[in-house]
């Protein structure tokens, strides 16, 4: 495969996936943090297992959890 062909395969792929062209960090923390509470909200679950291997995904999933917990704790409603 040469070149061209690498990247006509690559902006396949990204159009399949729905992969947008533009990166914006604060919409992506904001979605994913959203889809971590939507999750728990809908299976009635109130915490997550995470397992840490040291590697950059584990980093993430590590920083994210507590925005979602900050987040489920502010929508929540008070309990008298």
């Amino acid at each position: 495969m040469d070149q061209q062909q690498r990247a006509a395969r690559q902006r396949q792929i990204a159009a399949e996936l729905h992969v947008s062209d533009a990166f914006d960090a604060k919409h992506e923390i904001a979605r994913r943090v959203a889809f971590l509470a939507d999750y728990l909200r809908a299976n009635a679950l109130g915490t997550y297992v995470l397992g840490i291997s040291g590697g950059v995904d584990s980093s993430t999933a590590g920083r994210l959890k507590p925005m979602r917990s900050r987040r489920s704790r502010s929508s929540a409603p008070t309990k008298r």
